[in-house]
């Protein structure tokens, strides 16, 4: 008891230290359409940011994982689908910075671009279905899949 006791005392003091003043404020001037469901949104090391989304309806036929960015430059969001991933929902992204990420998708598999978002290619290397996904650097990082049961790979 003296443990949660303690425990809430410093949750709340930390609250009474936090700026109440502080606003949110818009970082673009377009908006990720509200007919997207968003399932990841990341900050690279070098302050872009990168989002995932994906129709949010039931029937995903013909509608394509969306990818945004927006780097510290930009005023707008560049949106792009993932033709190459059409039928799929997005489950993650790993950004590594303004021109380089991957993508997992639920059955399409794993994407990368490496311009910033204009093109992407299938990881081909990759034979399990992504669903967690995280990059140190361009060629480093981890993997949750799934096969028949779970994986974690490293490259």
């Amino acid at each position: 008891m003296k443990f949660k006791t303690l425990l809430l005392f410093i949750v709340f003091a930390f609250n009474i230290q936090m700026d109440v003043s502080a606003q949110w404020e818009p970082i673009a001037s377009n908006t990720i359409r509200s007919a997207y469901r968003i399932y990841g949104l990341k900050v690279a090391p070098d302050e872009s940011i990168w989002a995932g989304s994906t129709f949010d309806g039931s029937n995903l036929s013909g509608r394509s994982p969306v990818v945004h960015r927006i780097t510290p430059n930009s005023e707008d969001w560049d949106e792009r689908g993932v033709t190459m991933a059409a039928g799929n929902a997005g489950y993650d992204i790993a950004p590594i910075d303004e021109t380089t990420a991957y993508l997992s998708t639920n059955r399409g598999g794993l994407f990368k671009t490496t311009d910033g978002n204009k093109t992407r290619q299938k990881v081909e290397s990759y034979p399990y279905r992504p669903y967690q996904i995280h990059f140190f650097n361009k060629n480093e990082g981890w993997i949750l899949g799934r096969a028949t049961t779970f994986r974690i790979i490293m490259s």
